[in-house]
């Protein structure tokens, strides 16, 4: 089945949220991006993250950040007085469910 990138982005972004509520973080931003990338600002205690999601179909894999996003994902995450992040979830093109463990990375 052929899936838009807005229904990838928010497939790979509800499952990251997912996993990190069930981890006692708290989701206080989830914000749709262009291709297929999602933001997620989460809170446990005092630390904050702010997380660029980028989801792929499977076998695919979800891009790097370029430097305009890695820019752009560093100075919001700044603003917010939180750590960034970049994810990459890996859909089943079928059902869209998760494949594999989540790929995290910081981004600097």
């Amino acid at each position: 089945m052929l899936w838009t990138i807005d229904e990838l982005a928010k497939a790979g972004e509800g499952h990251v949220a997912k996993i990190l509520r069930s981890h006692g973080w708290t989701v206080l931003l989830e914000e749709a991006r262009p291709s297929g990338a999602t933001d997620i600002l989460v809170a446990l205690g005092e630390r904050r993250v702010f997380i660029q999601v980028k989801s792929a179909v499977f076998p695919g894999q979800p891009p790097m950040l370029t430097d305009a996003e890695r820019y752009s994902l560093v100075s919001r995450a700044l603003k917010a007085n939180a750590d960034p992040w970049l994810v990459h979830v890996q859909m089943d093109e079928d059902s869209l469910q998760p494949v594999g463990a989540l790929a995290w990375h910081t981004v600097s």
